[in-house]
């Protein structure tokens, strides 16, 4: 399919399949797409500092 797409040398198709393959790889989750690291639901992970979202502790207040 790639090759009809692209009808272009094998040898080209090779390398970038190969390459994409090794990156794959070398992924310790094995997908090319970077996940977040969310909070559990019962908020037990408020100390770690990776964590992209959180849930908000104390309830904004609006302008008077």
């Amino acid at each position: 399919e790639a090759k009809l797409l692209l009808k272009e040398d094998d040898d080209l198709i090779r390398e970038v399949f190969e390459y994409w393959s090794r990156k794959r790889k070398l992924c310790k989750s094995g997908s090319l797409i970077p996940t977040i690291k969310q909070e559990k639901r019962d908020g037990s992970s408020t100390n770690d500092p990776y964590v992209a979202f959180r849930r908000r502790t104390e309830k904004m207040q609006t302008r008077k």
